[in-house]
């Protein structure tokens, strides 16, 4: 990313720029030549999600214009409801891995063959995964029950 000197940010740096009287190709330009112009690489901070950041844009000793953290604020609401959204998500996905064995339990049972699966596990399988939320520490830290 670069600043150029109207003080905007973009992606790419410009493929020439006129230097004095004539114009030079941007990557032939040392760092120096390049800030007296006013065109500075600029490294922005990696954001976490969730958090807000107040930053400000510091010069290096190098001529690299660096984002830094003046405050940073995390929403611990947005985080945990998005965490728990992403572990509902996963349990209802291992409900539907195993659903299908009890549906074929059911139909085995009405067609008079004695099912291959034993519908008390599977449920208790179910069950216990219905009740992750309620799993001390939720959605921080989750115990998933052994599969069937």
């Amino acid at each position: 990313m670069w600043r150029y000197p109207d003080n905007t940010f973009r992606q790419a740096a410009p493929a020439q720029v006129v230097q004095g009287d004539s114009v030079r190709l941007f990557a032939e330009l040392t760092r120096e030549e390049r800030a007296a112009l006013g065109y500075h690489e600029a490294r922005p901070l990696q954001r976490e999600p969730f958090t807000s950041y107040v930053t400000e844009w510091r010069l290096g000793e190098d001529l690299i214009l660096r984002e830094q953290i003046v405050e940073a604020v995390v929403d611990e609401a947005a985080r945990r409801e998005h965490q728990t959204n992403v572990i509902r998500a996963e349990r209802g996905r291992r409900i539907d891995e195993v659903m299908w064995r009890v549906q074929r339990f059911e139909s085995e049972t009405r067609l008079g063959l004695t099912p291959c699966d034993d519908i008390a596990a599977l449920d208790g399988y179910v069950q216990a995964l219905r009740d992750v939320p309620q799993q001390e520490g939720f959605p921080e830290t989750v115990e998933w029950p052994e599969m069937v």
